[in-house]
């Protein structure tokens, strides 16, 4: 027995050895996942700053714990999340204080003090920010005194003072004389430039971009040369001297080709066009259609959306408004799939998460299997335990996780749908109102031409009312949750008010009610609710059913279960199984009335859940070109 306590205590000394080993080379390799997906999976990187502080606290590292919180942080503030990048930072100067490391909690104090005064609270921000600055002059540290100038420049740019912002950048610069051509050189002459021209000072703006271009000749930072040289063009054409911007723009366009560098060349081509000669307009759309077909070889969709814009402006110039309105159209058209390309990229970020939470599940199993030789040593009964609970925990994660998977699938599949039409179909009418009314601003129209016009500026604002109701009412039961207010209510009322709301529809395509309900009839539930639903139902009713045609309302009461069946019936297109196979699952589809009418699919949704959270249910019935007919039941009584 004293043979086997010796040995497993050399045992566990060298199992303890190699376990700390192996944990500092995670801790390593969760600040390079870390720095990996900092930029473009900040989902992924959160997931392995959160692993990487989990295991500091385990170890008991605090300096590595302070630092993934700071990181942790640092994410949040990216995502604009500062309340919380906040709670990390303080999280931190207190490790920091425990340690005893100044530095480092000066630093934290003086970014906690920027983003104090980013949420509103600017004296104590300050108080912060000026503290560290105190502390780093009478020490001389010139190397964190840098920052923190920069952070009180930052802190005068969020009081709104621009001026006294440019005097702690030109410090911060000062300090940086023995360094002129670094990255975060540049970027504080750049930030100094563009407040310069924030002011309309665009003759000190151009000499600092002559500044950077100066410190910029090395081959290292060609593409950072042409950028000062392209920002210089930009600030001369603001200060009225657009022939020597044109020169500057031509010279950054010859060494962008030089050095193969295609973005750099747009942005010369997009100047050109900008600052040429008005009666030259020939000229400024060869410019553009050059930088369009670079654009869309190094497929960079925000400058080719850009450039259709230019195109736009310049064609309104030469009073070939089709043309112009073409190239406004592709402007839109790239938008939109921007922002859809956006929603798929944040939603494949999240799924991404999962699967690295799975591996990170396997390499635990791969060093729990070493652990398990250690632990044989010294009892075979703990490590069969051992592993049977992990197997267990891992099987019922497992578990967890397709499910979780199932629901966040159908969650955004429906979202990713929302934003799509938040995206495109209300972004098309909104744009569809400013095209118009633009052209009735400047293409000197006359009183009869405007007059033709307001029908269709009405028909795209009433779109764009209905989505935007629609959508804010779906945001508000996803936020808060559907609350009832439940009372005793008459129904017939509710359908009598939206009918009469609705009359105009109808009279537009000749379609007659029929009612099939008896008066004064009363039911219990959110009056709201019910008013909503019966809107909806109508309103696409009228939607799909073709002229000339009835709509019958009908309500039949159901004694044996205390509820009212209510039903909206119309004879039109009809829907398709498909179209019926989305409405039982709950996805939406955009479909088009018998008169071009468009259709969201929101209201249904909502509809939906309204009867759901009445203790009610919702099913429909229909043949394509026959007609639609939804059902609801509602309860009769408390």
């Amino acid at each position: 027995m004293s043979l086997l306590l010796v040995t497993g205590c050399k045992g566990y000394k060298k199992s303890k050895d190699r376990y700390f080993a192996s944990e500092n080379r995670c801790i390593e390799l969760y600040r390079k996942k870390i720095s990996l997906y900092w930029n473009n999976k900040p989902d992924s990187a959160i997931f392995y700053a959160e692993k990487g502080l989990n295991l500091a606290k385990k170890i008991k590292d605090r300096s590595s714990e302070a630092h993934f919180q700071i990181q942790i942080a640092g994410i949040n503030e990216q995502y604009g999340n500062l309340k919380t990048a906040v709670d990390y930072q303080n999280h931190a100067l207190l490790l920091f204080q425990v340690l005893g490391d100044s530095v480092s909690s000066l630093n934290v104090s003086s970014s906690i003090g920027l983003n104090k005064a980013k949420l509103g609270n600017l004296n104590q921000g300050r108080d912060l920010i000026q503290n560290s600055i105190r502390y780093f002059e009478r020490h001389k540290d010139t190397l964190n005194l840098l920052g923190t100038y920069v952070r009180m420049g930052e802190w005068e740019e969020v009081k709104g003072d621009t001026p006294q912002a440019i005097s702690w950048y030109q410090k911060a610069e000062s300090l940086q004389s023995g360094n002129g051509s670094s990255d975060e050189f540049f970027l504080l002459i750049d930030k100094i430039a563009q407040l310069h021209s924030k002011l309309k000072q665009h003759q000190q703006a151009t000499l600092y971009y002559q500044k950077g271009i100066d410190k910029s000749t090395f081959k290292t930072f060609t593409k950072k040369n042409i950028q000062f040289i392209n920002h210089a063009a930009n600030a001369m054409a603001a200060d009225g001297k657009h022939e020597k911007a044109v020169v500057y723009h031509q010279w950054a366009l010859k060494k962008a080709t030089e050095a193969g560098l295609a973005e750099q060349q747009v942005y010369a081509l997009i100047g050109l066009a900008a600052n040429g000669d008005d009666k030259k307009t020939d000229l400024s759309i060869g410019h553009l259609k050059n930088a369009l077909s670079i654009a869309h070889k190094i497929g960079h969709k925000q400058l080719s959306a850009e450039i259709y814009k230019g195109l736009s402006t310049v064609y309104r110039q030469q009073a070939k408004y089709k043309e112009a309105l073409n190239m406004l159209e592709m402007h839109y058209k790239i938008i939109d799939s921007l922002k859809n390309a956006n929603i798929t990229h944040k939603i494949n970020v999240l799924q991404s998460s999962y699967e690295l939470s799975k591996t990170k599940l396997r390499v635990e199993q791969l060093e729990l299997a070493e652990q398990e030789k250690i632990y044989q040593r010294n009892s075979l009964i703990l490590i069969t335990v051992a592993v049977l609970l992990v197997l267990v925990a891992f099987l019922l994660y497992l578990i967890s996780i397709h499910k979780l998977n199932k629901k966040l699938k159908a969650s955004n599949l429906l979202k990713d749908k929302l934003f799509s039409i938040i995206g495109h179909d209300l972004r098309n009418h909104v744009g569809g109102i400013a095209g118009l009314l633009a052209i009735m601003e400047n293409e000197g129209l006359s009183s009869q031409e405007q007059v033709e016009m307001i029908p269709e500026l009405r028909k795209q604002a009433d779109a764009s009312f209905d989505i935007l109701t629609q959508l804010l009412q779906w945001g508000q039961s996803q936020i808060k949750g559907i609350q009832i207010e439940a009372t005793e209510f008459s129904a017939d009322q509710i359908i009598a008010k939206n009918t009469k709301a609705l009359d105009k529809m109808l009279k537009d395509k000749s379609l007659s009610i029929v009612e099939n309900y008896p008066k004064n009839l009363k039911v219990f539930g959110d009056v709201n609710h019910f008013d909503f639903i019966i809107r909806n139902l109508l309103s696409n009713a009228i939607k799909f059913s073709y002229p000339g045609k009835d709509i019958e309302i009908t309500a039949i009461e159901q004694k044996e279960n205390s509820e009212f069946i209510f039903s909206v019936k119309d004879y039109g297109k009809g829907i398709s199984k498909h179209q019926q196979e989305q409405f039982i699952s709950t996805e939406l589809e955009v479909s088009f009335g018998t008169k071009g009418e468009k259709g969201t699919g929101i209201g249904l949704t909502l509809s939906k859940e309204f009867v759901r959270a009445n203790r009610g249910k919702m099913w429909l019935e229909s043949k394509e070109e026959t007609g639609a007919t939804f059902y609801f039941s509602w309860p009769a009584r408390i």
